[in-house]
Parts: C-alpha cells; sequence; structure tokens
C-alpha cells in the first residue's frame, strides 16, 4: 500500500468509527432511541407513559377543528386533573396537558396515534402573551417534530377559539356538564 492509500483507509476507519460511537451515544443500553425525547435533542414535555401516569381530562372527541380535524383524546398531569375538570384557572409551573390525536376516522381514539401535541406551563414571563404556556407537536406519521411558541397553538389559545381564552389560562376546555 502506498501513502496516498494508508492516509485514505485511516480516514475512513476514523470516519466509521466516530460514526458508530455517535450513533451508541444517542441509543440506551438497549439500542433504541432515549424514551422522552425524540432522538435530536428536543426533549418532550410530557412521559412516555402519560396515557397512565397522567389523568384522562377529556375522553375522545370528534373532529377538533384546532388539530386538523382529527379524533382527540386529552390527558393533563394528575395533580391537575380536579382543577381542569372543575375549570379551576391559573394552573401551576411544570403543569402539562397532552391531546394525543388519531385519524380523523376513529370516533372510539382506539385506533394508532398520528399526533401528539402538549403544552406546558412555564414559569412567569416565558411567554407572557400566551400565558407562559409552550407547546410541542410530534407527528408521528411524517416524523416532523415542533417545539416553542407555536403561532397556530397561540391563536387558538389566546381567544381565537370560542372555549379557550386568557380567561381559562389559555386553555380549551370543552366539557360535558
Amino acid at each position: 500500500m502506498n501513502t496516498h492509500d494508508t492516509r485514505w483507509a485511516w480516514l475512513v476507519a476514523v470516519v466509521l468509527l466516530s460514526g458508530t460511537i455517535a450513533g451508541l451515544s444517542a441509543c440506551d443500553d438497549d439500542g433504541t432511541t432515549p424514551t422522552g425525547g425524540n432522538g435530536n435533542g428536543v426533549e418532550r414535555f410530557f412521559p412516555d407513559d402519560y396515557l397512565t401516569a397522567f389523568g384522562q381530562a377529556l375522553d375522545c372527541r370528534t373532529f377538533s377543528s384546532g388539530h386538523f380535524g382529527n379524533t382527540v383524546g386529552v390527558y393533563i398531569s394528575a395533580d391537575q386533573l380536579d382543577n381542569y375538570i372543575d375549570e379551576t384557572y391559573g394552573f401551576p409551573v411544570g403543569t402539562v396537558i397532552v391531546k394525543t390525536e388519531y385519524s380523523n376516522i376513529d370516533p372510539t381514539c382506539g385506533g394508532d396515534v398520528i399526533r401528539i401535541t402538549s403544552m406546558r406551563k412555564g414559569p412567569a414571563g416565558t411567554a407572557p402573551n400566551s400565558g407562559d404556556w409552550e407547546w410541542q407537536e410530534f407527528d408521528l406519521d411524517d416524523g416532523t417534530e415542533r417545539s416553542g411558541q407555536l403561532p397556530e397553538c397561540i391563536n387558538c389559545h389566546s381567544g381565537g377559539n370560542p372555549d379557550c381564552g386568557p380567561e381559562k389560562d389559555f386553555t380549551c376546555l370543552i366539557l360535558d356538564k
């Protein structure tokens, strides 16, 4: 092997080794993507077991206009479930609300989850125009993930929807009472 070939062989070996190490560092011990994140460095506001760890605030709702017409189920941090149902506003910092979205043709919410949208209450000053709530959206169909001050979420939750607004701490409560 000449000097030129040796350098290329070392370069290829270093690149392959670097890729293997980077790949392994992004995995748990069992080789899977770490839980609670999306594999790209964004940590989810909610735990992987939110369907059982959180309280179910609203049962399956058909045609959620703010969520692409999909059917949704709504879950909230377990310690805030009673406040949500009783419409006691002024949720504390750290409260998380999750909307699990199903195909718009699934009125039972029994099928595959296609999107998860969540909101988390931050400390005062986090997002004054939206009651200090931040949003995340995980589209499980195409892998799109967004986080932060999502304009369509802020528009709806700040009063663009008559069931939402500042007087409801920027939540959208549609209860069957």
